[in-house]
């Protein structure tokens, strides 16, 4: 085998590799290891683009590590709106809106937002991983 056959090889095995690592899943859920480095301690956020003149409302994730959320209730003004959890926690939480397109990624000691756009209305927020919601992470959020 030539030098160039060689080289011409491992480029189509690399490229394969790459193109494998890149596809697959369509799911927008990001996990975290329950054993945090020092590093991972130290609040960090995951921003969704801002968007101009949104409403911002912002929970916090009990930071005992409880099931809860520490506002049980929420406003915001109807149109855009920047919905964030802050999760001083251990352990992995987020928030989702019902019946809408909003949720956040799912952060252990972080700050997750979410961007969009919700009628005047009454809402239901919960924390999507499992058995969060049915502990009672829930909350209302009033739009108006």
């Amino acid at each position: 085998m030539t030098t160039i056959t060689r080289i011409s090889l491992a480029a189509l095995i690399l490229i394969a590799l790459g193109v494998s690592a890149c596809g697959g899943s369509s799911s927008s859920s990001t996990s975290s290891s329950p054993a945090a480095s020092e590093a991972d301690e130290a609040m960090s956020t995951t921003t969704a683009p801002p968007v101009a003149g949104a409403s911002k409302v912002t929970l916090t994730a009990d930071p005992d590590g409880q099931l809860r959320f520490v506002e049980s209730t929420a406003t915001a003004t109807a149109g855009p709106i920047e919905l964030s959890l802050a999760n001083t926690s251990g352990v992995p939480h987020n928030v989702a809106i019902k019946d809408t397109e909003f949720e956040t990624q799912i952060e252990t000691s972080a700050t997750a937002t979410a961007n969009g756009t919700l009628k005047a209305g009454t809402y239901t927020y919960y924390c999507q991983v499992p058995g969060h919601e049915a502990a009672g992470m829930v909350g209302t959020l009033t739009v108006k």
